[in-house]
């Protein structure tokens, strides 16, 4: 790299952002299908959840299952984006908690 030329080192450093805008493209747009999706679920969840004939069975295995996989969702990182998931995961539990409960949902 010592031996190019500053138009060199110019053109290179331009394919650098030109890779990089479109490898943020790409990621915007599966962040965009991943938030989309996410959403359905949640709404198809809540309506199975409030639609379920006996959701104090439910409520029990949902409580039992849960307990094996949430504390590694909501215990995580101290980086940014581990505080963002542990707290949407929180929210998430939490909302879910309360529909599948029937004496509170």
């Amino acid at each position: 790299m010592a031996d190019q030329t500053p138009q060199d080192r110019i053109e290179t450093l331009e394919a650098d952002v030109a890779f990089l805008k479109e490898q943020m493209s790409l990621l915007a747009q599966y962040l965009a299908i991943m938030i989309g999706r996410a959403q359905v679920n949640d709404c198809m969840l809540s309506a199975l959840i409030l639609s379920h004939p006996d959701r104090e069975s439910l409520n029990a295995v949902w409580r039992q299952s849960s307990a094996a996989v949430i504390p590694n969702v909501v215990v995580r990182g101290p980086s940014p984006w581990d505080s963002e998931i542990a707290d949407t995961a929180k929210q998430r539990v939490d909302h879910l908690n309360e529909l599948a409960d029937p004496n509170g949902g």
